[in-house]
């Protein structure tokens, strides 16, 4: 079966995967939540773990030029913070948070960027356990680009949307 979801700019095949875009738009949707909170692009259900989604393509020049390197990175950083914080909120509210929840987000930028962008994120999740926690919010937290996701997830394989 293919399952294939194109979204921002990406065309990515979930194949046998329960796999589907989690801020829907359509007010008819199963997946319309239409709550004033952020959502991540896309929710893969695993068994034993739910996989969120975030997708943003900044390889344009547009993009890339928005602002000063610092404080694009500071704003990418704050918002898929609370894309990944609101949506496990909403998870949580419905009684769907599994025992596992790994956020990804594809981001079409170069492999510096992103390296130092997964490292700034887990820091602001945070992963692992608190003092007090019975679960963890986030098991892993990645910021990869096209190349690293096709490598790390073969089984999904995803391209750019033209």
């Amino acid at each position: 079966m293919n399952n294939i979801i194109v979204l921002d700019g990406f065309s990515i095949n979930f194949g046998n995967a329960r796999a589907f875009i989690f801020d829907e738009k359509n007010k008819t949707s199963d997946h319309f939540h239409g709550m004033p909170m952020k959502a991540v692009d896309i929710i893969v259900e695993e068994d034993t773990c739910d996989f969120y989604i975030e997708l943003k393509d900044y390889s344009s020049p547009e993009r890339r030029n928005e602002s000063k390197p610092e404080d694009f990175r500071k704003h990418l950083r704050e918002y898929l913070k609370y894309k990944f914080r609101d949506t496990f909120l909403y998870r949580y509210a419905e009684g769907r948070i599994p025992k596992e929840i790994h956020y990804l987000c594809l981001v079409e930028a170069d492999p510096a960027m992103t390296q130092h962008m997964t490292q700034e994120l887990k820091k602001e999740l945070p992963l692992g356990m608190g003092p007090r926690w019975k679960q963890p919010l986030a098991s892993s937290c990645f910021v990869i680009n096209l190349k690293t996701w096709n490598h790390l997830f073969p089984q999904w394989p995803a391209e750019k949307d033209i």
